[in-house]
């Protein structure tokens, strides 16, 4: 009897990626073919995002697709956060479905494929080829009232040690040149653990056992994050990278979304950092047109990005989601005037990363590569700089692709259509 084959369609986060990778590996396991979108099989797996409307529109999209043509896309399954909440509108929306199933009951998907459980460490990279992500902890016990993590996820739960070292053992025989830790609350690593391991603890022990050239932390809560908790970020291998996402400044807004802090509190934390870590790279997240932010507080919020320098920033219109807490808030934002105040810190972003970027020009840096492009250029990263281009890219001339450990390059200047810094290689 022939193999099944397979085909991942993969939305969301690089949490969502590491379900799909996991999922991948077992299938793998077990003899099961991983083939292409055009080749004919007899599933096709859609690992799906719920958090927002609009990512819950691509997924019905994407499953419309797939059961357009059954005898290319075989049996079409639902999986992760969207099913997690939204079962019925999927079994509305989409007939003809093979099974959905939500993100906490991978076991229950393999075993209805006849797939006995996750192998131990299992690892298919769906990402980059020289680094992966490690899900260092499931779920959120925060309540910050526009997200539906703890209802898709549940609560705060970190993974021990001893499962992270089986995942890491395979990372490091794929010869790896970094190590992305994630969760929805980094910071809060280990708190749930009778081992006593915090964050700074278990970076610590993964530069004493494992080699990665870069080992990078993202998602660092600000609530609450104790110094002790980042200590270990520029230590060893571990790179100086904060991401930090304050989600806002004005007292005001975080108090409505549940969050706590202010400008001078943000501030002191960014302070205290910068003291200690002179070479820190910080990245946040921000939103606009929360319920009842009014022009004060988003003047509040463009005053805060300007004292803060962050090297990248992301910026979000607010979405008012249906089984958010937010949803039942008075004092809506108008989405134009949400969106127009995002484009505006965005300019004001701008403005600080181009006064960033002169000191930066002839020094030299590392970068590890991604893929070659044409005529001797290929596409990399800096090491300030995180996967899947969310920090931009760095584009390098002369470098011969030899192995995955990061070179060193200068960088010449920035090229604002293609998104990356332009270098040269140097060693």
């Amino acid at each position: 009897m022939a193999s099944p084959r397979f085909f991942i369609d993969l939305h969301g986060c690089p949490k969502a990626m590491t379900d799909a990778e996991k999922l991948t590996a077992s299938l793998l396991d077990k003899g099961w073919l991983f083939v292409s979108e055009e080749e004919e099989r007899e599933y096709t797996f859609v690992v799906t995002c719920g958090f927002l409307e609009s990512a819950r529109k691509e997924c019905d999209r994407s499953l419309e697709f797939y059961l357009s043509d059954p005898s290319l896309s075989g049996s079409v399954v639902a999986v992760g956060c969207y099913p997690e909440l939204f079962a019925e509108r999927i079994d509305r929306l989409h007939k003809g479905l093979h099974l959905q199933i939500g993100v906490n009951r991978l076991d229950e998907l393999l075993d209805s494929l006849h797939v006995p459980g996750v192998p131990d460490g299992a690892k298919v990279l769906l990402g980059g080829s020289r680094w992966n992500y490690l899900k260092i902890s499931e779920g959120c016990s925060h309540r910050c009232a526009y997200c539906l993590i703890p209802k898709i996820r549940g609560p705060f739960r970190s993974r021990p040690w001893d499962e992270l070292a089986k995942e890491l053992d395979v990372m490091a025989a794929l010869d790896l040149q970094e190590v992305v830790l994630i969760s929805q609350d980094t910071a809060a690593y280990g708190k749930d653990l009778c081992e006593g391991l915090s964050l700074s603890g278990l970076l610590r022990k993964i530069d004493e056992n494992y080699s990665f050239p870069w080992i990078r932390v993202m998602y660092l809560n600000p609530q609450g994050l104790k110094d002790e908790t980042w200590s270990a970020l520029g230590e060893g291998r571990v790179l100086p990278y904060f991401d930090i996402p304050f989600q806002h400044a004005s007292p005001k807004v975080l108090k409505g979304m549940n969050r706590g802090g202010d400008v001078e509190e943000h501030l002191r934390l960014l302070e205290r950092i910068r003291k200690v870590k002179p070479d820190a790279v910080f990245r946040t997240t921000l939103i606009t047109g929360f319920p009842g932010e009014e022009e004060e507080d988003f003047r509040i919020l463009q005053s805060f990005v300007r004292e803060a320098r962050f090297d990248h920033m992301g910026v979000f219109a607010y979405s008012d989601e249906e089984l958010a807490a937010s949803f039942s808030l008075p004092d809506k934002v108008d989405q134009a005037v949400a969106e127009l105040r995002r484009d505006t810190l965005y300019e004001v972003q701008n403005g600080i990363f181009h006064e960033k970027l002169e000191p930066l020009k002839g020094s030299l840096q590392t970068l590890v590569l991604e893929e070659p492009l044409k005529r001797g250029l290929h596409r990399g990263r800096l090491w300030f700089q995180a996967p899947e281009g969310i920090d931009g890219w760095a584009f390098v001339k002369g470098a011969k692709e030899k192995s995955n450990a990061p070179l060193f390059v200068r960088i010449e200047g920035y090229d604002y259509d293609k998104g990356g810094y332009l270098t040269h290689y140097e060693r």
